[in-house]
């Protein structure tokens, strides 16, 4: 009898638990207990690499890490490197953009943050640059696809994820760098427009002063030659050999080369951009 009563209580249990709906709020470590209630805050000491995939050696990892740090640093926006085996069932974007959000990776009060994730989950491997609060705006389609074209061939045909991954560090540096110059071009920008400004205006005034002026009609250049001094006889002109060649523009009718892009909202609510190729 005993063992019937706790045969029968495990199976309820038993059946219980498979009756309990299986949610993203326990899909993974960093996932909040109660995603309704989550609030946006910022994190700290975060890593700049979770390779979760374990495709790095420790000395790569290190050294990636470092470079990223490096931009965060310099440039105050959240940055990191991230690599897994499973989406949970959710889409690569949904799922890097919840790692962003519920991490803490967002800097300042529009959380920007962006980070490279590369899928390697069986079946469903790919990778995207994805970006939240005002990185949203930097790391736009094109941004996204020339970066796709910088790691296309390190992914697919290498399989050399190290080297993809420097090749994104570098580039969201110089972006970044150019971005942040941007302020020194429109100061100079500023100093020329004042100076055509003043030369126009100094024009303006030295044509006022030689209106003032009392001028001598031109003279006819023909009262320079005397008359009978030169004569034309042949006014037709020959050209010879001339061919004349028009060569269509090639046209870029595959541009995407497998990019997607697209924007959307995590399960944090927060949006987001992304953009990347599947392999």
């Amino acid at each position: 009898m005993k063992k019937t009563v706790v045969s029968l209580i495990l199976a309820i249990l038993l059946f219980s638990i498979c009756l309990t709906p299986v949610s993203a709020t326990t899909i993974d470590y960093w996932y909040p207990e109660n995603q309704p209630d989550f609030q946006n805050f910022h994190g700290s000491n975060l890593p700049r690499v979770v390779d979760n995939a374990e495709i790095l050696t420790d000395s790569e990892e290190e050294e990636l890490s470092a470079a990223v740090q490096k931009i965060v640093d310099t440039y105050n926006i959240g940055y990191v490197i991230f690599t897994d085996t499973d989406n949970h069932g959710l889409s690569k974007e949904v799922y890097s953009a919840d790692f962003l959000y519920y991490n803490g990776y967002g800097v300042g009060d529009t959380y920007d943050a962006v980070v490279f994730y590369l899928s390697l989950e069986e079946g469903n491997r790919g990778w995207r640059t994805t970006s939240i609060g005002k990185c949203e705006e930097i790391f736009n389609a094109d941004v996204t696809y020339e970066i796709d074209e910088l790691v296309d061939n390190d992914i697919r045909n290498k399989g050399d994820y190290y080297s993809a991954f420097k090749k994104h560090i570098e580039y969201v540096d110089s972006l970044m760098h150019e971005k942040n110059s941007f302020p020194v071009k429109k100061f100079l920008l500023g100093v020329l427009i004042g100076y055509v400004i003043g030369l126009i205006v100094s024009l303006i005034y030295v044509s006022g002063l030689k209106k003032k002026m009392r001028v001598v009609s031109p003279v006819d250049a023909k009262e320079y030659l005397a008359d009978g001094s030169y004569v034309v006889h042949d006014k037709s002109v020959d050209y010879l050999y001339t061919t004349v060649t028009k060569v269509a523009k090639p046209q870029d009718n595959d541009r995407s080369g497998g990019s997607s892009f697209s924007s959307g909202s995590s399960s944090s609510g927060g949006s987001f951009s992304s953009g990347g190729r599947d392999f």
